[in-house]
């Protein structure tokens, strides 16, 4: 009978080995952080577990997003083994309503990629309208092009500072403070 035992033993050992980890997330896979400064810098940090029986690994953090970074504390987790992922809302580098992923890839087959979600409402210090970005395209040399822009502060107190115009060209800029408007 010891044999039997001993291979018993055996087959049960090597069944527990072959079976795979399980990616999880402990309690909410999405946060949103509402209405805030887009100045601000802001942090979620989940909480994954491995609920299977064998190793998990995790092989890559996917962000889907420049204005965000994202690490995991660990790369392997044993059977019930926890680990964390931040993931930072990186400040200046969104405005407006947004919702963004992160994936967390592991060697669970049969969930190779983890989405984890950010949300928000980041509000910049001065709204630029039209937009934040133009494009003049290709200009005559010498001839005159203008843009205007309507610039709004969110919050009291803001006073611009000198305008900053980046060019190849010589390039001449002014501000005007336009009157008698609401909110400027």
């Amino acid at each position: 009978m010891k044999p039997l035992l001993l291979v018993g033993v055996f087959a049960a050992s090597f069944a527990t080995a072959g079976e795979p980890g399980r990616i999880e997330v402990v309690g909410k896979d999405s946060v949103d952080f509402g209405k805030y400064p887009a100045r601000e810098k802001k942090v979620a940090v989940y909480q994954i577990r491995n609920s299977g029986k064998g190793k998990l690994e995790i092989l890559n953090i996917r962000k889907t997003c420049g204005c965000a970074s994202a690490v995991c504390d660990k790369k392997v987790l044993e059977a019930n083994e926890t680990a964390n992922v931040e993931v930072v809302i990186l400040p200046n580098s969104i405005f407006g309503l947004y919702s963004k992923n992160t994936f967390v890839e592991s060697s669970d087959s049969g969930n190779k990629f983890l989405r984890l979600t950010v949300a928000g409402n980041s509000i910049p210090l001065i709204e630029v309208s039209p937009a934040l970005e133009i494009n003049a395209g290709r200009i005559k040399t010498n001839a005159t092009w203008s843009q205007a822009f309507d610039l709004k502060a969110t919050e009291p107190g803001v006073v611009l500072g000198d305008l900053k115009t980046e060019s190849n060209y010589k390039v001449e800029t002014k501000l005007e403070k336009l009157t008698g408007r609401e909110g400027h």
